[in-house]
């Protein structure tokens, strides 16, 4: 089966957290084969000089109405404990690293059969 996902690049878009603080920005999006946006790829900034590439499924990113930020509710801490990977490793994004990535923010992955549907 060929990998259902395709890595496209953003704008480096802010991500700010509950409390309106900036989380990191978003440098890409993972979108399925058919189109559908899943998971954005936050450059987090882990304060001693590291920056982390992490998957945030969109699930949980909001656009405010009032000032067209994106916002999540997650935090520092919830970031630095989640599935993250080396820049040169986003374009092995599959789904059994998306299922680690959904449960660490508590979401549920689609399941397979959904993902035969992707295919």
């Amino acid at each position: 089966m060929t990998c259902p996902y395709v890595i496209q690049p953003m704008d480096g878009i802010p991500l700010y957290d509950r409390h309106d603080t900036e989380l990191g920005r978003l440098t890409q999006n993972i979108v399925t084969v058919s189109g559908e946006r899943c998971y954005g790829i936050l450059a987090f900034n882990c304060g001693d000089g590291r920056t982390f590439q992490i998957p945030v499924p969109w699930a949980i990113i909001n656009v405010s109405d009032n000032t067209g930020r994106h916002f999540a509710d997650i935090d520092h801490l919830k970031l630095m404990e989640a599935p993250r990977f080396r820049t040169s490793d986003v374009a092995g994004f599959d789904a059994e690293f998306a299922s680690e990535v959904d449960a660490a923010y508590g979401l549920e992955f689609p399941g397979i059969e959904s993902m035969n549907d992707l295919a």
